[in-house]
């Protein structure tokens, strides 16, 4: 039997009935359907309920860990045991990002499969709510860049699972002790942004003591450093509020100003392209052929739209 739902259906209740039920009989089954289908909704907006309950109260934990100057005290301390959360020895973290999406999610769900695919590559975590993404963070790891490859490659699967929705991560240095989770959370920030300049599918960045990408994350977590980007890139924003031509220079700029791989990049002929880099190049006033120039208006362009300041 099926019953015409009201509004749109997420579930459906089954049930198979004899051959000899039909007309006035079915009136019954119906209310007793409909009955069931009001009982099992409510169950389900309870679980709802305590679920996102359950996610602020890991997040507000978490900030209070974060946040605070000095190591946590012993009330803090008992509510992360309670909740399995290891602040004795060396942690690595690793936040997630969406860098953008076509479509509508659900975050819980995305953390639940996120979790899982990095369960299915030996790594235990509980994704927690940080600002815009999820943080976790791992004890006594060894290697932080065999950590990175797993979280790329669960990136990778869940991106795979939801076309159009990109995803990045930054994964900190170990640092000991509750204050050593906060700094390696603070580099693992940093690195997650540092990847979503990339535009790359299913991006991780990790920021080591000596390479260069902590060279880029400092250079892009200097706010005067980023002003001077921003105004450097402003004939454009103003020009075009939709983004085509700054995403079209980044994009140039990352090909090795190559038209044909940037049209194909972005889905564009090249002619467009080069059509959008001469309309650029009399907007800005930098000599895209000077080294100087590229290199800054390049860093400039992986910049934008990123938000670096860390949540309040």
């Amino acid at each position: 039997m099926v019953v015409d739902p009201v509004g749109p259906a997420v579930y459906w209740i089954a049930i198979r009935l004899p051959d000899v039920l039909s007309g006035a009989l079915l009136d019954p089954v119906r209310h007793a359907v409909g009955i069931a289908a009001l009982s099992f909704a409510v169950r389900v907006a309870s679980d709802a309920v305590r679920a996102e309950r359950e996610t602020q109260r890991r997040s507000l934990l978490l900030n209070e860990i974060l946040e605070q100057p000095d190591d946590p005290g012993r009330r803090t301390l008992e509510r992360a045991a309670a909740l399995g959360w290891r602040l004795a020895g060396r942690h690595t973290a690793v936040l997630t990002l969406v860098s953008s999406s076509s479509g509508a999610f659900r975050p819980a769900a995305l953390a639940a499969e996120l979790e899982e695919q990095l369960a299915a590559r030996g790594v235990a975590a509980t994704l927690i709510e940080r600002g815009e993404g999820w943080l976790f963070w791992t004890t006594d790891t060894s290697d932080s860049r065999a950590l990175a490859n797993c979280v790329r490659d669960a990136l990778s699967a869940v991106e795979m699972a939801h076309p159009g929705l990109r995803l990045c991560a930054g994964v900190g240095d170990a640092h000991t002790g509750a204050t050593g989770l906060r700094r390696s959370s603070e580099e693992a920030r940093r690195a997650a942004l540092l990847a979503q300049t990339t535009h790359r599918s299913a991006a991780v960045e990790h920021v080591d003591v000596t390479g260069t990408r902590r060279v880029l994350a400092n250079w892009y977590g200097s706010v005067p450093m980023r002003e001077a980007a921003a105004e450097l890139l402003a004939p454009l924003t103003e020009a075009d509020p939709s983004g085509d031509l700054i995403r079209t220079l980044r994009t140039y700029l990352d090909s090795q100003q190559s038209a044909k791989a940037t049209g194909a990049r972005l889905g564009v002929h090249r002619n467009t392209v080069m059509q959008r880099m001469d309309r650029i190049g009399q907007l800005l006033t930098v000599d895209l052929d000077d080294p100087d120039d590229r290199l800054a208006v390049h860093l400039a362009a992986r910049a934008v739209d990123i938000a670096w300041d860390p949540p309040d």
